[in-house]
């Protein structure tokens, strides 16, 4: 017998219908309920799944067949959870789904977010599905439109009654604003379908998706809700978790519920490992109505991984090795970083042969009044006759330091209902005095000095200089010169902007912040440089035919110059040319390792990409890899492949 409750209302959920053995069947039933009689266009499985698991949820809520919650709401699933992978077709079910919903419940308010960068490609992919099949023109919304706070009411301004969210993992953060709005707006509303998809849902944690979870399968979750007992699935789901035996024990009934789907005899509490877990969660989160996850891979490419093993630098390997000297994090001019934040991003930078800091204007030492670098020199003076001086302002410091403390603080305890989710909404409650006396003077004591310093495009903070190390970033220029010519054609990804520069002095082009790169470029691009927050996500790059002409357009080739841990950020940026329709048997990713931190990033990669696979039994590219051998010099390499 099962005690705990939360455990016994998970297993009794109930299974969904939704064979994956029937997905062609929906795809093709789908296809003909929706397509334009003149088009030729037809839905993939996953797409026919997903519009079939929303129609048949809708239907059994309408039909009036579910039992009640305590406030009259029928029980079960009215949206969809779709941890869909990479390059599966989650645009054309972003589209297609209004006019499901339409068909059931009669008028529909179709709301589509996505990612700024996708914005125009999902405008233009609007178009084409259009021309081959019906449905409601949606409101595509930016995710930044959303965050900003002039946005406070946008859901109540456009009343949506379907949200469709493609790269739902850009939700993860519960703390976020434009989270506490989608929340605010569904918790007030009901009757809002939610339908969240997204190639790499989590990154290391269940509680990533957790409330996403919530909002699209009401009370079928498959995840406890109270948090003595989510704290101990976590220790044995979430990357890094330490279970003890009292957390083995609490999961013991999910493993052996786990093995009895699968005609295998139930164990001892003593037995159970991670590996069950994960697995025994996949299998009941996958059954659970209103979720439909793909596990196979989006392409019939094979994808080759190669480490390029390059001895970094001395001078890189000694500042990283400095950085964190004697438990202090100092950069090589003995500025020290005292935020956990700072300190990540400067190991970043250090590893790319550099560092950045502040310049400090010069400023009267008396008034305070600030000069524009470059306009007056170390031996003047100010007009009140003081002295000028550039060192760092320690006031200016202390009160934007204590006012980002109380802002920090105010916004994780703000009600998601209350609409006050961003640093500027707490900033006016702050000047109404509605946080009190003494947060009012300490935002008037910040308000009063910030405006000393202002740096275009990084706001309110003296300019930041770069300073390179030697060699700086023109080594990693270098090497993507040599893999360039080893490689011919191929993608050069990098993450930081005064890399970027670097690669763009070398003679490369750039697709850095503000730029489109897509497989028009293949045509006259051999080795465009992308940036991976900026071109990893949403994008085709695969190597295709030229329509109507000879020759291919797109990559099949991959440079990874820099690169973080994320094992989330890893399944997008390969997912950008190893997706349905490359032409090339192969698709070749070559690591740049070069040094401690790029090594360890790498591995952090991999460890994620293994929780990802097991908790949602989603296939990851960094699993389903060949890796080849270590790359020691490209160019004599490349004469062998």
């Amino acid at each position: 017998m099962i005690r705990n409750p939360e455990m016994r209302r998970i297993l009794e959920l109930p299974d969904s219908p939704n064979d994956p053995k029937n997905w062609t069947e929906f795809a093709a039933r789908w296809t003909e309920r929706l397509r334009r009689p003149t088009a030729t266009a037809g839905l993939r499985d996953v797409q026919g799944a997903c519009l079939e698991e929303v129609h048949r949820n809708l239907e059994a809520y309408l039909a009036g067949d579910r039992p009640l919650d305590e406030d009259g709401e029928p029980l079960g699933p009215r949206g969809l959870l779709a941890p869909v992978g990479v390059g599966h077709g989650k645009t054309g079910v972003g589209f297609l789904l209004a006019e499901v919903v339409r068909r059931q419940i009669g008028a529909v308010k179709a709301l589509l977010i996505v990612p700024p960068e996708l914005v125009q490609k999902t405008q233009t992919d609007y178009a084409w599905w259009a021309r081959r099949f019906r449905f409601p023109r949606p409101t595509i919304l930016s995710m930044g439109k959303l965050s900003h706070p002039s946005a406070t009411r946008i859901f109540e301004e456009i009343k949506p009654n379907l949200v469709i969210i493609d790269e739902a993992h850009a939700f993860a953060r519960f703390e976020s604003a434009r989270t506490k709005r989608l929340i605010r707006w569904v918790v007030a509303n009901r009757e809002t379908i939610c339908v969240f998809m997204s190639g790499t849902l989590t990154q290391k944690s269940i509680k990533d998706y957790r409330h996403l979870a919530d909002l699209a399968l009401r009370d079928c979750v498959p995840i406890p809700v109270d948090n003595t007992d989510l704290e101990l699935w976590q220790s044995m789901l979430d990357v890094g978790g330490q279970p003890d035996y009292n957390a083995k024990k609490a999961l013991l009934p999910l493993v052996n519920w786990h093995l009895g789907r699968l005609g295998k005899p139930p164990i001892a509490a003593g037995r159970v490992t991670k590996a069950l877990v994960r697995d025994a969660y996949s299998d009941r989160l996958r059954a659970c109505p209103g979720v439909v996850a793909t596990s196979d891979s989006s392409s019939d490419a094979g994808l080759v991984i190669r480490k390029w093993r390059v001895e970094a630098p001395v001078a890189w390997e000694a500042a990283c090795d400095d950085f964190t000297d004697e438990g202090m994090w100092e950069l090589p001019d003995g500025t020290e970083i005292v935020d956990a934040f700072g300190a990540g991003r400067a190991r970043v930078q250090l590893s790319s042969g550099y560092y950045t800091r502040w310049v400090w204007p010069m400023r009267c030492s008396d008034c305070s009044a600030v000069w524009p670098l470059g306009t007056v020199s170390n031996s003047s003076v100010c007009d009140c006759s003081a002295e000028l001086t550039n060192a760092p302002d320690e006031e200016w410091l202390e009160k934007r330091r204590y006012w980002s403390a109380i802002e920090r603080a105010v916004l994780s305890n703000l009600e998601a209902k209350s609409g006050e989710d961003s640093p500027a909404l707490v900033r006016r409650l702050a000047e109404q005095g509605k946080l009190g006396p003494s947060k009012k003077r300490a935002l008037a004591d910040w308000m009063g000095v910030r405006d000393r310093y202002y740096t275009p495009g990084l706001g309110y903070q003296p300019p930041v200089e770069y300073v390179d190390l030697d060699p700086g970033p023109e080594w990693l220029a270098e090497r993507a010169t040599e893999w360039a010519k080893a490689n011919g054609r191929g993608i050069i990804w990098y993450s930081t902007p005064h890399v970027g520069e670097a690669l763009r002095a070398a003679g490369f082009e750039v697709f850095g912040a503000g730029t489109q790169l897509d497989t028009s470029r293949g045509l006259r691009v051999d080795n465009p440089c992308a940036k991976i927050d900026v071109q990893g996500t949403g994008k085709n790059l695969q190597m295709t035919q030229v329509t109507g002409r000879g020759g291919t357009k797109g990559w099949h080739r991959n440079l990874l110059l820099e690169f973080g841990g994320n094992a989330r950020t890893w399944e997008q940026m390969l997912g950008r040319t190893h997706r349905p329709g490359q032409l090339a048997d192969n698709v070749w990713v070559d690591v740049l390792m070069a040094g401690g931190y790029r090594v360890e990033s790498y591995h952090a990669a991999r460890v994620g990409a293994e929780y990802i696979e097991r908790t949602l039994s989603m296939r990851q590219k960094l699993r389903i890899a060949t890796f080849g051998d270590d790359l020691k010099s490209p160019l004599k390499k490349a004469r062998k492949i």
